[in-house]
């Protein structure tokens, strides 16, 4: 029998005490039977990156009528034009057992970040100061996919651009 290649979890090493295994995980065993010959071979793993979907900002995108959002992968730029409050809604279908993350960024004033439920309900929150990044998750732990509201909150008076990717 030749020299043989294959992919598993391994069955009796957990994950480190920081880390969890994530999706992208992968464990390669590569082995030579009880042959003395050498083999060599060369292994190449690759991983295309899923594309991000790129969003402008479509105005007005207030509580009563969200930008609807779709795909795993977002990167919405956005500012605020003559808007009181100073809000932006984004809609998303968060199918079920995914986790969405949000993170925003590109700060040069004060903003803040919120996740709600269906019902209007905060799920999540992240309301760091200044221009520091803020950046919140929450889990779909139902059945069926939910819609979810991300709301970008300009806490400054000061107009500017951020930049909110959402993914999951």
């Amino acid at each position: 029998m030749g020299p043989r290649i294959t992919a598993a979890r391994p069955r009796s090493r957990p994950p480190g005490p920081t880390r969890a295994p994530r999706r992208t995980d992968v464990y390669i065993l590569a082995f030579r039977g009880p042959s003395s010959t050498r083999t060599t071979y060369q292994l190449k793993i690759t991983h295309a990156a899923v594309p991000c979907n790129s969003i402008s900002d479509v105005e007005p995108n207030g509580y009563a009528n969200p930008q609807v959002i779709s795909g795993s992968c977002n990167q919405i730029s956005g500012t605020f034009v003559n808007e009181s409050p100073a809000n932006d809604y984004f809609r998303l279908s968060l199918p079920a057992g995914q986790t969405v993350t949000a993170l925003l960024n590109g700060l040069t004033v004060d903003y803040d970040l919120f996740i709600y439920d269906a019902a209007g309900t905060e799920i999540a929150q992240s309301t760091n100061g200044g221009a520091t990044a803020d950046q919140t998750s929450w889990t779909n732990a139902g059945a069926s996919a939910v819609n979810i509201d991300i709301r970008v909150y300009r806490y400054a008076s000061t107009k500017t651009t951020y930049q909110l990717r959402v993914t999951y």
